[in-house]
């Protein structure tokens, strides 16, 4: 039984992880991927390293605040787009950091 729930649990993060869109943002202008993440609300994002040549990065990018998890936000980030950089948000998680007094 164990065995099942597991199974049923593990092709669900698959189907979810697979329906995420992929895109190269090398082959799409800042404006297709504004309107591909208004549109699917997060997309995984393929782009060239800023600072390591030859390097393809690939994050989980989102259309707002409210397309990230309940103790995450949406942090500004740029991607290079077909025409140049363009600014997009992916989640991060966030810490709380208390003073002392």
């Amino acid at each position: 039984m164990k065995t099942i729930a597991t199974l049923v649990v593990m092709s669900v993060l698959a189907t979810h992880a697979a329906a995420t869109e992929r895109h190269d943002t090398l082959q799409m202008s800042c404006n297709a991927i504004g309107s591909a993440l208004e549109l699917e609300q997060s997309s995984i994002l393929r782009h060239p390293s800023s600072r390591v040549e030859n390097l393809m990065l690939s994050d989980l990018y989102v259309r707002d605040r409210e397309s990230c998890g309940p103790d995450q936000t949406a942090v500004p980030a740029r991607v290079l787009a077909e025409g140049g950089p363009c600014s997009v948000y992916r989640c991060a998680t966030v810490t709380k950091t208390f003073k002392r007094l």
